[in-house]
């Protein structure tokens, strides 16, 4: 293969993910807008009222956890990481989907796996 064609062929596949990405950006900023709406609109309640939002800026994340749960969330034990959802609250759940749950060892030094 000539070095002009291989060029040409970068260049496609290229193209076609920067096409990818392109769509992924405006899917995500569709559904940023959609999700904000709903929130701007009542239609979703927040976890925490907007009236009481400042009540807990004094708190450290640990602290604010422990309140929001005890107050609004209602959880065996406070959310951590990426774990709000009552689904992925199983260690195993989260294993098999991909994600970590909070008794995860996940590490800066996992990053690159």
């Amino acid at each position: 293969m000539s070095s002009e064609a291989k060029t040409q062929e970068e260049q496609s596949e290229q193209l076609v993910y920067a096409k990818v990405l392109e769509i992924g950006m405006y899917l995500g900023l569709v559904i940023l807008f959609v999700t904000f709406g709903l929130y701007v609109s009542r239609a979703v309640a927040p976890a925490v009222p907007l009236e009481q939002v400042s009540n807990y800026w004094s708190h450290g994340v640990h602290g604010y956890l422990e309140a929001v749960n005890d107050n609004f969330l209602h959880m065996e034990k406070p959310p951590a990481g990426w774990t709000w959802g009552p689904s992925s609250t199983s260690t195993a759940a989260s294993s098999r989907s991909g994600t970590r749950g909070p008794r995860s060892s996940w590490s800066h030094r996992n990053w690159t796996r």
